[in-house]
């Protein structure tokens, strides 16, 4: 069983479409991609258009978890949600991807049921899946950690 594109008719309202864009259920695990938006330049219409379409992830993903089947939600979420998620936390208290906004509507999501598996198995180190400017770069010397 397949699905393809967006949970809600009016995901696409405007021209930002980021989306779990493909949900699959392989081997009794429901996978889905998604690619969030980047919220960028905050404030302004990407970033609350960022804020409306993680809440609707949100009310998504709440729905997948009450089937009672094993999930994964992997992707870019474009979120750093906490602070060993990047290299200078100060440089990026402004970046939509760092706003507490953001980082509370992620924590909502992990309260929900969901893990960030890799603050799950390093809660405090530096782990990063892009890293300066390219993903997954060999130099852990910058970066962020926004895939999942």
């Amino acid at each position: 069983m397949a699905r393809s594109g967006k949970p809600g008719a009016a995901w696409a309202a405007n021209r930002m479409i980021c989306t779990a864009d493909i949900e699959a259920f392989i081997n009794g695990v429901m996978i889905g991609r998604l690619y969030a938006p980047n919220g960028n330049p905050f404030p302004g219409p990407k970033f609350d258009y960022k804020l409306l379409w993680l809440e609707r992830l949100i009310t998504h993903a709440q729905k997948l978890l009450s089937f009672g089947l094993p999930a994964a939600l992997v992707g870019d979420y474009n979120i750093m949600p906490t602070d060993p998620d990047t290299y200078k936390p100060d440089k990026y208290r402004n970046n939509a991807q760092f706003r507490k906004e953001v980082r509370e509507l992620f924590e909502t999501m992990l309260a929900q049921g969901w893990t960030g598996a890799i603050r799950k198995l390093y809660p405090n180190k530096q782990i990063y899946t892009f890293t300066c400017g390219r993903p997954m770069a060999v130099t852990p010397a910058c970066g962020s950690t926004i895939f999942y």
